[in-house]
């Protein structure tokens, strides 16, 4: 226990100590550091069970791995980033010590974070993952660091580790720190780190660490609550792997000096925390218990039972999560500071107007809550009133029953009257049992508030409550029934509300519970719990209870029966949980000032627009929900879409079964599809169903989206999923893309007309398989619309649809599965120079056509920070990365094509994906952001590509590739192509003597940013209308396209690629006569103006051809622009 009972002269150690933080502030930094040999399932389980306990309450958040060659610290103020780091350095057993005898290097990462410059260490929480142990069993330097910085270190280590000597090491490191060291089995880490006191209960009160053994009790030091609160217990039974030896502990604590209804009554607060094997299943070797204490002196003893005589080092902390010296604490009442005379008023008065010119915090909208011993003498209240109404505050008052002196009983309660708070009354040791009840927490908004007068028995009609728009589900009703004690008068109240949609009552009869939690519905009341009992000598004035209300207008009557005349001053209040005055309530529908006239489209394409070029907020990665009763008449969606995905964000629409107007019923259904959406159609009244099975919370982050066309029976071949990481997912699927309205009549509690018949989604790996299907027996309430949790492994899954509707009429069906995780790389922004350039060639091709394409590229190449070579298509596959280019020179001069390494049989299908994954697992060089040149002689085998698109895009790469047309083996020529394709770069097809032309005009120099990108498909001769295009700036742009995705050029004619614009239009024209390959390129001035795009194209035959525009400056867009399918 650190208590100190008197004050000490510093010393020269002390004035060693970090005195960045005090003990008064929540820790502001966490460092998560995990062992490279843990499973990363492990490790994710562990960080995602951190996250659920309230994990966001720090303000910095380090993570780090370690038992590493390099031990590289990262530091976030967001959990978004660092959940993105974790995911990026998941273990990775090519990195791991090889050795068991090599002992961790945790206290390496320890002294690291310690010396780091950006983030705060002074106070902060250490969690340590061990699944190798160190070899130091000296632990003094590293606890003195730790100290130091006021820090705690708690962590668990692995019950089997994998090197390592010293296996209580680090337990009595979190020992000597006031922290916490568990032995756990690797798969019940996310259990175990529940009884870890890491989020809210983080200040430890109480820390001893007691050695027993056999059986026996020990005494141990007294605990001192500094607080009348709940407190987090937690025991450490064993300082080893879990065995047998356990058998029992009881921790026992008595405080004979708790003061009760008197002063001269006083009784006995007493509890224990009785722990056997049975109760620790799944959390190692530690343990924990919430316990209230309200004493202030307890004495502490442990019994326990071990089988043997071997010692346990036990560790014993109680964590509050309010701090020992907050200044409440440290400002405790003192009667030597008080006014000595009981004719002296409270100056409750100036105290509150003190606060009203304080400079430090806000003080408009504020809460107040007074605890009154002492009356105030003013009668007087305008002046206060006026100032607490002037910044919107809310004063409330709990006033004692047995006041020490002043002479208005009623003045505060009357200011809580007028300030739309309450007064209640109530003996000083229960003052800590109302203040939980008060409206701070869950519902802080008053919607309604009304304090009235009444006398004798009778019925009042109050001011009606109209819920206006469904504010909130849930209400706290709060009443105060009489406005002094003893309660002498008070006999019964039933408060009774009437509207068309129904009618309830709320009753308090004397002898019913004081306090309860009752859950309405019109004309169903469920009473939850009872609390205290009203008797003949109670002195409670206040009532509390939860209620539902429907979007209707109450009527509010009172009926009250009390004993006498005495004029009784009764509050009522209504609190909810959302504020009243917000924008939505305040902007509900009306109808006058709609559109009058059906033929009107919907502007909500205005309003989306409107939200994009706004200022206030940020729009980049937004969520954007639309809730459509009428129907826009554009059926053009490609500006919209091209705007939405270019600020990468996510638009889902729930549409009306029964629109008001409008013609074009599935334009915002297709906005959403492209946008990797969702777009529902429903009944009105059942769209706030739908709504909380969106994903717009808990699982907001797309990892799989397609949307496909179906009719009739059959199965659909969908792109493989390719998960993350090993988790929970919300599956999401629309099985219709319209609606029928059967005459506003909802059949079977479903949109979806009778063409439906059932769907089956399959997801097939050796290792792994599973479905959801639906019939339409089975519609979900929610429309068209289907949302199930999945849990899928690191695996990849070939994903198939069976389908069966009743006609042949299409049906764009969207299929989408969302994370909780967003596991794209933010370690790079789109408006940084790319860092890292990897030049791939195959070991096919001739020397000369390597070397001439990489000095192309080396004679131009400027602003690259690492440069990647490697040689694909051999048996050795050495990929090189250096900082000077004139080392990437002697590298691939010491590795050009050879054929006595590459592969002898044509057959045999290029490794290009295997180097492309190799790259992005890379430890060398930064992979966010890179440009990828690819020059391939030999095709891959593969038709699938989404997994490497996938891994590709989630480092925002791009890949460009180069695709001989006499090729050396490998059966798929568009499969480069098509990964180039999506991934925004240029897949151009040219003879080997002339790959350098090729490198010369791709864009990886200069004007190398993307900033228009779209892939389309035409066959035959037609004009195409493509997605606009804005500029950002008014500048010199270059236009690239590939205008045939095969050799030899025997289809193609010409193309007319058109923008236009009335301040400036322009066009680039190409014909057959001037190819040679497949790419073209052309420089353009574009202004600063939105530009109508359209391509003419005229080819041979109906095959159909797959063309690659993209348009690419020198000034790079804010944000990263979306890839292109």
């Amino acid at each position: 226990m650190f208590a100190c009972k008197m004050k000490k002269k510093c010393s020269q150690d002390d004035k060693q100590y970090d005195t960045s933080c005090n003990s008064t502030t929540y820790p502001q930094t966490i460092l998560f550091a995990y062992s490279n040999d843990l499973s990363s399932k492990t490790v994710l389980d562990t960080w995602n069970g951190f996250l659920t306990r309230g994990g966001y309450y720090y303000s910095w958040f380090g993570s780090v791995r370690f038992d590493t060659p390099k031990v590289d610290i990262q530091f976030y103020k967001n959990i978004s980033d660092t959940t993105t780091t974790i995911i990026n350095n998941l273990p990775n057993s090519n990195q791991r010590f090889q050795n068991s005898s090599i002992g961790s290097n945790v206290f390496n990462a320890i002294e690291k974070f310690f010396s780091n410059t950006q983030a705060p260490v002074c106070g902060s929480i250490i969690l340590i993952l061990l699944k190798r142990y160190p070899n130091e069993a000296d632990t003094s330097r590293l606890v003195s660091l730790i100290r130091s910085h006021h820090a705690i270190l708690n962590v668990m280590s692995s019950a089997t580790p994998s090197g390592g000597s010293q296996s209580k090491t680090m337990y009595s490191v979190s020992s000597k720190t006031n922290g916490m060291g568990a032995f756990v089995r690797d798969e019940l880490f996310q259990q175990a780190i529940d009884h870890f006191s890491l989020c809210v209960y983080t200040y430890p009160v109480y820390a001893i660490t007691v050695q027993v053994s056999g059986s026996g009790t020990k005494t141990l030091p007294d605990f001192y609550p500094p607080t009348s609160t709940a407190y987090m217990i937690e025991i450490t039974y064993q300082d080893h792997v879990p065995d047998d030896s356990f058998q029992s502990f009881n921790l026992r604590w008595t405080d004979s000096n708790v003061r009760w209804a008197d002063s001269s009554l006083r009784w006995t607060d007493y509890g224990n925390f009785s722990v056997t094997p049975s109760g620790v299943l799944y959390s190692g070797t530690i343990t924990n218990k919430y316990q209230p204490f309200y004493g202030s002196n307890y004495t502490m003893n442990l019994d326990y039972i071990y089988s043997g005589q071997d010692a346990q080092n036990l560790q014993i902390r109680i964590y509050s999560w309010h701090d020992a010296t907050l200044t409440v604490q440290k400002n405790l009442p003192d009667p030597q500071q008080g006014f000595q005379n009981s004719s002296i008023g409270s100056n409750v008065f100036d105290v509150i107007e003190k606060f009203f010119s304080n400079t430090q915090a806000p003080v408009c909208g504020s809460n107040i809550l007074v605890l009154l011993k002492r009356y105030p003498n003013e009668a007087d209240i305008s002046r206060l009133v006026s100032l607490i109404r002037y910044h919107h505050a809310v004063v409330h008052v709990i006033t004692s029953t047995t006041p020490s002196g002043g002479s208005q009983p009623k003045a505060m309660y009357s200011v809580a009257s007028k300030t739309n708070g309450m007064g209640l009354i109530e003996n000083d040791e229960d003052f800590d049992r109302l203040a939980w009840y008060f409206s701070f927490y869950e519902n802080p908004y008053p919607v309604y508030a009304t304090t009235i007068q009444v006398s004798g028995s009778g019925t009042k009609t109050l001011p009606d409550f109209y819920n206006k728009g469904i504010i909130a589900k849930k209400y706290l009703i709060a009443i105060t029934y009489q406005d002094h004690v003893p309660i002498d008068s008070f006999q019964k109240l039933n408060l009774r509300w009437t509207s068309p949609e129904g009618s309830g009552n709320y009753k308090i009869p004397r002898d019913s519970g004081k306090f309860r939690a009752i859950y309405f519905c019109p004309q169903v009341i469920e009473d939850l719990r009872r609390v205290n009992t009203i008797s003949d000598n109670m002195q409670y004035n206040f009532a509390i209870d939860r209620l539902h209300f429907l979007n209707s207008d109450y009527k509010m009557t009172l009926d009250y029966n009390y004993t006498g005349s005495d004029v009784q001053n009764f509050q009522l209040r209504i609190y909810s949980s959302r504020d009243v005055n917000s924008t939505i309530p305040n902007n509900l529908p009306n109808p006058n000032q709609g559109f009058q006239n059906s033929s009107i489209g919907s502007n909500v394409f205005d309003v989306v627009e409107k939200f994009f070029s706004n200022t206030q907020a940020p729009v980049c990665g937004s969520r954007i929900l639309v809730l459509l009763k009428r129907y826009p008449n554009e059926a053009d969606t490609a500006r919209l879409v091209s705007l939405i995905r270019s600020h990468h964000a996510i638009l889902h629409v729930i549409t009306s079964a029964t629109p008001s107007g409008g013609s074009q019923p599935k334009t915002m259904y297709s906005v959403a599809s492209k946008t990797n959406g969702m777009g529902l159609f429903e009944y009105d009244a059942y769209f706030y169903l739908t709504v909380m099975w969106f994903p717009l919370y808990g699982y907001p982050y797309p990892v799989y989206a397609t949307t496909i066309q179906v009719s009739g029976s059959g199965t659909k071949t969908l792109p493989d999923f390719y998960p993350a990481i090993e988790d929970w997912y919300m599956l999401a699927i629309t099985f219709q893309d319209h609606c029928e309205h059967y005459g506003g009549i909802r059949f079977l509690i479903s949109v979806p007309d009778d063409s439906f018949q059932n769907l089956t989604l399959r997801w097939l790996n050796s290792q792994d398989s599973g479905n959801v299907s639906f019939n339409s027996i089975q519609i979900p309430t929610t429309g068209n619309y289907l949302a199930v949790g999945v849990y899928w492994h690191y695996l990849d899954y070939k994903m198939t649809l069976d389908y069966n509707y009743l006609d042949q009429d299409v049906q764009n069906l969207q299929i989408r599965i969302y994370s909780k995780i967003f596991s794209d790389d933010t370690s790079c922004n789109p408006t940084e120079q790319p860092q890292t350039f990897l030049f791939a060639y195959s070991n096919d091709l001739s020397s000369d056509t390597v070397l001439e394409s990489w000095n192309e590229f080396s004679s131009y190449s400027i602003g690259y920070s690492w440069y990647g070579s490697v040689r694909i298509d051999s048996l050795n596959m050495n990929m090189k990365f250096h900082t000077n280019i004139e080392d990437v020179n002697s590298t691939i001069a010491n590795n050009l094509p050879n054929p006595n390494q590459g592969y002898q049989n044509s057959s045999i299908g290029s490794n290009v994906f295997d180097v492309i994954e190799k790259f992005f697992s890379n430890t060398v060089a930064p992979v966010c952001g890179s440009r990828i040149v690819v020059l391939l002689k030999r095709y891959p085998n593969e038709v699938d590509n989404s997994r490497i698109v996938s891994i590709i895009r989630s480092h925002h790469a791009i890949v460009n590739v180069i695709n001989s047309p006499t090729p050396s083996g490998g059966s798929q020529p568009k499969t480069m192509y098509s990964v180039s394709s999506k991934t925004n770069g240029m897949g151009a097809i040219e003879h080997d003597e002339y790959f350098y032309r090729g490198i010369w005009w791709f864009p990886l120099y200069g004007v190398n940013y993307p900033v228009y990108s779209t892939t389309i498909q035409v066959s035959g001769s037609g004009t195409k209308t493509l997605l606009n295009f804005h500029p950002i700036i008014s500048d010199w742009c270059k236009i690239a396209i590939t205008y045939q995705d095969h050799f030899p050029i025997d289809s193609f004619q010409n193309f007319n690629l058109r923008w236009d614009n009335p301040l400036n239009s322009g066009k680039f024209t190409f014909d057959l006569r001037e190819s040679f390959g497949t790419y073209v390129t052309n420089y353009i001035s574009f202004q600063n103006v939105d530009y109508k795009i359209t391509l003419d194209y005229s080819y041979f035959g109906q095959d159909v051809e797959n063309l690659q525009i993209r348009i690419y400056s020198a000034i790079p867009l804010n944000n990263w622009l979306p890839y292109s399918d």
